[in-house]
């Protein structure tokens, strides 16, 4: 008798690694998981890097509009390299700048690449958070994955992404003593197939100093 036939290829099962898909939003300030250092979600505790993570929750309750607010206050990062000036309400921009572990700090990345110029002018530089998800701060040698970055770390901002089969509305209007207004807008509307999400800004911004102020408005 002749012997069997050799199974062909199309009849062998190919196991597939396991690929998850995250659609759980943020909702907390325990971010358990990082897409700056391997460009894809991954959980902190499988990287060896030093890395904080803000989320928009966190932002949003302790009331920061601009990401370097946010920074110096509640990070590692120090406020000002190369000038002795205060960081006062209004003060504007010179020779100051952020640093990390003593090293100048490079600009802010965006999804990983080059991000916009500072839309405010203050003594550390402003980037409005109102369109950001969160910040990952990723401290040490780590930072060569973004090409010129200096050597004490980057900050890589994830901007807000549309989300399937969700739909939710999101306002806020702050106001202050000193005549300072911010209105934000946070509408995400999808389907099975479709989703598109929009952020808006507007701000008159006034604090304790006289005459010192300005408008910001943003469209994302």
């Amino acid at each position: 008798p002749s012997a069997p036939a050799a199974p062909s290829d199309a009849d062998e099962t190919v196991m597939l690694n396991v690929f998850e898909v995250r659609s759980v939003r943020d909702g907390s300030y325990a971010a358990l998981d990082s897409n700056s250092v391997t460009a894809f979600r991954t959980d902190l505790e499988l990287l060896p890097v030093t890395a904080e993570v803000f989320t928009k929750a966190f932002m949003d309750d302790i009331g920061a509009t601009t990401v370097e607010e946010m920074l110096v206050n509640y990070s590692g990062i120090a406020g000002i390299t190369g000038t002795l000036i205060d960081v006062a309400p209004g003060d504007r921009d010179g020779a100051g700048g952020l640093s990390l572990r003593g090293l100048s700090a490079p600009g802010l990345k965006r999804d990983g690449f080059i991000g916009l110029r500072a839309s405010l002018r203050t003594a550390t530089g402003g980037t409005d958070n109102f369109a950001i998800e969160r910040a990952e701060l990723i401290a040490g040698p780590q930072s060569l994955l973004y090409g010129g970055s200096g050597g004490g770390g980057v900050v890589n901002l994830i901007s807000k992404r549309a989300t399937f089969q969700r739909t939710r509305t999101e306002a806020r209007l702050s106001v202050n003593t000193y005549g300072g207004r911010r209105l934000t807008l946070d509408q995400n509307a999808g389907d099975g197939h479709r989703a598109i999400r929009v952020a808006l800004a507007g701000e008159q911004t006034r604090n304790l100093r006289s005459n010192l102020g300005g408008r910001f408005g943003g469209a994302y």
